[in-house]
């Protein structure tokens, strides 16, 4: 359908603030409106927005008066261009000397907003849908969308009436709205999403440009924009585009004040977050729900031609209170994740309803509580702010291999209207800050951050004890951002606890090869930027007894099922408002009785020797045995969100990624850190060989266990509470044996398992070689013969002590009769090749990773992990709550640390520009004792 545009008397002229026609010449008069307008009972003003308050400084949109039935003249001179905005105040001097030049002319009504005024701006309607428009003469109202955005009653009535020429556009636009929105589809959102017009900055000039709604915005026109594209659209010869002025509307939008009376939030369109938030309303996550108005009109209106658009959504589906959207779910009824073309499933920017929580993701319908804190701005009307950062992490997502500057997510943020002169505005604040926290431009990337981060923003030095994950995370994310750091490591290597062995031939880590986890875990996320690639490990588990029978699957699942229960009951127990901290293992066995006692059963033999089997991996999983474990608190992280998804097998090692992480920062191995004095301003950090470096920040990521041996004195001591919780804290083992055969014999009993569990016969044999994992396939080099086998099996529980008592050849000696007990019906021959760990006699690890010992609580690892002075920071897996005893813990501590000192940094960097100072300039060097 075609909509008239109102004829001009002169002919068009350039205007750059405006490319549509060039209005100008006198307004046709107004003709009488035979129909009465309805009062405040109108469809058009019950709210656009998810929240039921009223939005601050926004007066009721209802009708103030009245229309007349006498012919309304424009009071516009003749020659005024009618889509400019025009300046000048429109008061009671104006509206006195318009009466005095015709007693017919009606006075100028403004917006009904105060601001409007104050702003100097004549309302113009930018709809210009009807041929009775206003443009910006007479109307008997002006509906309000922004300081310098308005529609006048008589587009209004175009749409809202069903025998105006408008009325069918707006029924098909509400009924596509009505399906895919969660706000009403009411005339003012219609107008917003279809009828505001376009605003592009010159790449030349940098001058925003005003363009016609029909335009259409794609990336590719942002980035090439400029002032003589725009003239293109008019017949003028206009010298120098770029020389015209600036619309005065843009320097407006920028103004803090603008945003309080923005009544209608930006709605993106070809928003790359779309395919990651199918499972919500698009308008309840900052994207239009219909799109461009070229879609809308080839579509068919409803068969019953309602104008309400009546959904096809079944009954609660489209419930506000879930925002889930209409595609949330498949036909089973079972929400599903996104799966976006070209990204790995692992990666999950948003939180999807239906699902817990996941770590590292971000709600995309709400501010998280530290966004409203950096944020306060937008912490009651949400929707602009969630709206540009959901682009952002979405372009993150699909890329995360290059830095995400400003530059390449300005040319995503397309919306209708001035609003999107705001967006770009506060766009780099948003990339600065999920820079920061480490959301995005995080681990291993090429390009340089420079644009989000202000050359010499951060100038201080850090100096950062270990070159494990933590500390290497903490490197390179300060490293990104513009700190000279500088690494000491005891060790000639890089990796800590982590370490790959490439003596059988291929690579085996004597630490971490698995992600517990995968989705959105950060060791994922290196592993994807460095294309080391993850293999899945089924969680199929046989178990196998000691006389070489394959355990009856239906006792292994009763068992296993039990197992859990009791882990339940334990979890019911510890709710309760009295109770005293025991053993993990105590407690069990006393559910495990109690249960006994109540149903009268009795466990068979097998029954039994499997429950043994799972006291045994929980032990291996916790790193202690279970008599020294707390009952209450041994999984309390499980309270906070997790990485979810398979769990994988790193088959290249860790140590290509911790590489690749390490490169071009400044390490300084053999060195050991000896003593720390951070009583003065900066800090002493002295080694072992007696050098002695100063600096402004410390982060001491060693192993807990040699917290607890005091290997670095500290003046002044640290706090009380501190050692405390360094003392109290667990430091567990577990130990490795890997094996390498000359053939898979245990393939034939076992098939393509991954794992295979061994039940123990009695309680003073679990622990030893509980679960071995097969790595034959799964870590295979291209050369290597096809029979042979490689086997990881492991100590853990009071078995792990073992290894201080025996030697290597005596530990595979037991594990390879063990091994024959498993399989007696194979030759079992000795290994080709084989070695064992011992992290417990390592003088700079002395242990596996940290556990929870009976009577303690989850605040030791916040305790350990607060800052000193602001000065001496610690990371590590035993400083994390949320992710203890893994890799992934460890480099989201190093993350965490490194995030504290930029916060310090840009809070003393505000407070010295609030006081009108200059910040000193620091050396950017670390400073030996011999200068």
């Amino acid at each position: 359908m075609k909509m008239e545009r109102p004829k001009r008397n002169t002919p068009k002229r350039w205007d750059p603030n405006f490319v549509e026609l060039g209005h100008s010449g006198p307004a046709p008069q107004q003709t009488p409106k035979a129909e009465k307008r309805p009062m405040t009972d109108s469809p058009e003003e019950t709210g656009t927005r998810l929240r039921k308050n009223p939005r601050r400084g926004a007066a009721p949109l209802t009708f103030s008066e009245k229309p007349t039935n006498e012919n309304a003249t424009d009071s516009v001179k003749s020659g005024e261009p009618h889509c400019e905005q025009s300046s000048g105040h429109e008061d009671s001097t104006d509206g006195a000397r318009c009466a005095d030049e015709s007693l017919n002319s009606k006075k100028l009504k403004p917006c009904d907003k105060s601001v409007c005024a104050k702003a100097a701006m004549k309302p113009t309607c930018f709809a210009l849908s009807s041929d009775k428009c206003c443009i910006n003469g007479w109307t008997s109202r002006w509906y309000h969308i922004s300081i310098g955005e308005h529609y006048c009653n008589d587009c209004f009535d175009n749409f809202y009436r069903s025998t105006k020429e408008g009325y069918d556009a707006f029924s098909r636009w509400k009924r596509l709205w009505s399906l895919n929105g969660i706000t009403e589809a009411n005339i003012k959102m219609f107008l917003v999403d279809q009828y505001l017009p376009f605003w592009i900055q010159c790449v030349t000039c940098n001058k925003w440009r005003q363009m016609p709604k029909e335009t259409d915005v794609t990336p590719e026109l942002i980035r090439g924009f400029s002032c003589s594209l725009a003239v293109a659209k008019t017949s003028e010869n206009v010298a120098d585009p770029c020389a015209e002025p600036e619309d005065p509307r843009v320097q407006e939008s920028m103004e803090p004040q603008w945003i309080n009376v923005l009544l209608a939030p930006p709605y993106m369109m070809s928003s790359p977050a779309a395919p990651f938030l199918v499972n919500y309303f698009h308008d309840g996550v900052g994207m239009s729900a219909c799109g461009n108005m070229k879609d809308i009109q080839k579509k068919k209106s409803p068969s019953n031609g309602d104008a309400d658009g009546g959904s096809d959504c079944s009954e609660g589906e489209n419930d506000p209170s879930s925002n889930a959207g209409s595609k949330s779910k498949t036909k089973s009824g079972k929400t599903v994740l996104p799966s976006v073309p070209g990204v790995p499933s692992y990666f999950q920017p948003f939180d999807q309803p239906g699902f817990r929580q996941l770590a590292l993701s971000l709600p995309p319908n709400q501010m998280t509580d530290d966004e409203q804190i950096q944020f306060p701005q937008y912490a009651e009307e949400q929707q602009m702010y969630l709206a540009v950062r959901n682009i952002v992490l979405a372009l993150w997502t699909l890329n995360p291999k290059e830095a995400l500057t400003v530059e390449k997510c300005i040319s995503h943020l397309i919306c209708r209207g001035l609003v999107r002169v705001r967006c770009i505005q506060e766009l780099p604040s948003i990339v600065h800050y999920l820079t920061r926290k480490a959301y995005i431009n995080t681990g291993i990337f090429s390009g340089s951050l420079h644009g989000i981060i202000a050359p010499g923003t951060f100038r201080k030095n850090v100096i950062i004890v270990g070159a494990g994950p933590a500390g290497l995370a903490a490197a390179r994310q300060l490293t990104n951002l513009g700190c000279q750091v500088t690494v000491l490591e005891a060790r000639d290597r890089i990796g800590g606890r982590v370490s790959d062995d490439f003596s059988l031939g291929q690579c085996v880590a004597k630490g971490a090869q698995i992600i517990n986890g995968a989705t959105n875990n950060p060791i994922t996320l290196l592993c994807h930027q460095t294309d080391n690639q993850l293999v899945e490990i089924s969680d199929i588990c046989p178990l196998l007894t000691n006389s070489g029978k394959i355990m009856n699957p239906e006792v292994d699942k009763y068992m296993d099922f039990h197992f859990n229960s009791l882990l339940e009951n334990v979890h019911l127990w510890r709710t309760r408002a009295t109770r005293e901290d025991t053993s993990l293992l105590g407690k069990i066995k006393e559910m495990h009785q109690q249960f006994i006692d109540e149903t009268q059963l009795d466990f068979s033999k097998d029954e039994e020797q499997v429950l043994q089997f799972h006291y045994a991996y929980l032990e291996q999983a916790c790193g202690a045995p279970l008599d020294s474990i707390s009952a209450i608190n041994w999984d309390q992280n499980e309270t906070f969100s997790q990485f979810g998804g398979a769990v994988c097998l790193v088959p290249g090692g860790y140590s290509k990624v911790i590489q690749r992480l390490a490169k071009g920062i400044d390490i300084r191995f053999n060195t050991q850190v000896t003593s720390v004095d951070y009583s003065g301003d900066r800090l002493n950090v002295v080694t072992f060989g007696g050098s002695e470096l100063v600096s402004d920040y410390l982060i001491v990521t060693i192993p807990l266990y040699l917290l607890k041996k005091e290997v670095i004195k500290f003046n002044p001591p640290l706090p009380n509470s501190k050692i405390a919780a360094i003392n109290k804290m667990g430091a567990g083992v577990i130990e490795k044996v890997v094996l390498q055969f000359d053939r898979r014999f245990w393939s034939r009993k076992t098939g393509n398992a991954d794992i295979f569990g061994r039940v123990p016969d009695s309680p003073s044999t679990r622990g030893l070689f509980t679960v071995f994992y097969d790595l034959t396939l799964r870590c295979k080099r291209k050369d290597q013969p096809d029979g042979e086998g490689l086997l990881v099996t492991f100590l853990s529980g009071n078995s792990a002590k073992l290894v201080r008592s025996k030697s290597d050849k005596e530990i595979v000696d037991m594990c390879i009769i063990a091994l024959r007990q498993l399989f007696p019906e194979e030759e079992v021959t000795e290994p080709k090749s084989y070695f064992v760990t011992r992290w417990q006699d390592d003088p700079y690890a002395g242990m596996s990773y940290s556990y929870l010992p009976i009577g303690s609580t989850g605040s030791l690892y916040e305790d350990i992990a607060a800052p000193v002075s602001n000065k001496v920071f610690f990371a590590g897996e035993a400083t994390s709550r949320c992710f203890p005893q893994t890799v992934s813990g460890a480099y989201m501590t190093g993350l965490t640390e490194a995030c504290r000192i930029l916060d310090l940094e840009e809070e003393a960097q505000q407070n010295v520009a609030d006081s009108g100072g200059t910040v000193a300039s620091e050396s950017g060097t670390v400073a030996d004792d011999d200068g």
